[in-house]
């Protein structure tokens, strides 16, 4: 099926900078793209990371959906 496209990630953050003492953690990420015709593409995904990992806002990184429509 050509038009769906799934996508994962995995990153190994490692904060080289010194707040709060951040240690390195690890995020994953998996997305699913679809090809509704040839100039719609909807988009749906969702982001984890570990236990070490900086508490974020809900929907500020975590989740995603969205439509792209090219004229």
């Amino acid at each position: 099926m050509p038009w769906v496209i799934p996508a994962v990630r995995f990153e190994n953050m490692n904060p080289s900078y010194d707040v709060g003492d951040l240690k390195s953690f690890n995020r994953y990420s998996a997305d699913i793209t679809v090809l509704l015709r040839a100039n719609i593409k909807f988009l749906v995904g969702a982001a984890l990371a570990d236990g070490d990992a900086p508490q974020m806002p809900l929907f500020d990184d975590t989740y995603r959906l969205g439509m792209m429509i090219a004229f």
